[in-house]
């Protein structure tokens, strides 16, 4: 089969990495010309695109038979150009598909907002009032409305992400001293190789919907953070009201379909 990962930045090039059929064609895109080569090391075919470029997205759509988009802005105020866009340029591509196509679209948990800290799942209401969340959610929408008798659509919401480069240590030194919220509000992460095997499993048995792709564990914020800092010896973060917030989001739904 032919694949294209939009977007080969951490997660894009750790899908190519572990991609286990190598009879498939995968194309890696990128926005950077600079990145070309060193993608190359990945797989041969690399494109320089964005996702606004619904011409050059139609010809790349045209010759696959299924997508991942992963990609990932690197500014906060590039949330419409490269979720949003990115969206409406493919889904355009797929309107008269005529043969089947497989899409997953990488999301995250923040979608979900503010619940108090309770647990949810996949039914529970979209709660994000932050302009980017609201970006966040017309996107999965837009692909959401693309599902036909020829395209099927999947989308993973993912959580903090973290691994080799993005140590969750790390984040909590930047924390260290830091005036933040939430202190007990519930965290989710979703580690590189959680993530990676949950992208190729989902292709593999063609899962369509939505599904939660993170870890069992919600620590609070304190509980994960200041104790990360008070073993590093450094500056707690300094918690100010109110200190409850978010949602534990569970997982359940997707490891029912067997994934382990």
């Amino acid at each position: 089969m032919n694949g294209i990962i939009f977007g080969a930045g951490y997660v894009g090039c750790a899908c190519i990495k572990e991609w286990p059929n190598k009879q498939d064609s995968l194309i890696a895109t990128t926005t950077k010309e600079e990145k070309v080569a060193e993608l190359r090391k990945l797989t041969p075919r690399v494109e320089v695109v964005k996702g606004s470029d619904r011409k050059k997205v139609a010809e790349l759509i045209k010759e696959a038979d299924f997508a991942i988009i992963c990609a990932a802005p690197n500014h906060w105020n590039q949330y419409a150009e490269t979720y949003l866009e990115t969206a409406e340029g493919i889904t355009q591509a797929l309107s008269d598909r005529s043969r089947s196509f497989y899409l997953l679209y990488t999301s995250s948990t923040s979608v979900c907002g503010n619940h108090n800290g309770a647990t949810i799942d996949e039914s529970s209401p979209l709660l994000a009032d932050s302009e980017n969340g609201k970006i966040l959610i017309a996107t999965e929408n837009c692909y959401l409305r693309a599902a036909s008798p020829m395209v099927s659509i999947c989308i993973l919401r993912l959580g903090g992400i973290y691994g080799p480069g993005r140590e969750i240590i790390d984040r909590a030194r930047r924390f260290s001293g830091k005036t933040m919220t939430g202190r007990d509000s519930p965290t989710n992460h979703s580690s590189l190789p959680l993530i990676t095997k949950g992208i190729i499993w989902s292709v593999h048995h063609r899962l369509t919907g939505i599904y939660h792709l993170v870890e069992d564990a919600h620590p609070t914020k304190n509980e994960l953070y200041g104790n990360l800092l008070e073993t590093l010896k450094l500056p707690p973060p300094v918690w100010e009201q109110p200190h409850t917030g978010g949602a534990a989001v569970s997982n359940r739904k997707f490891f029912k379909t067997g994934f382990q």
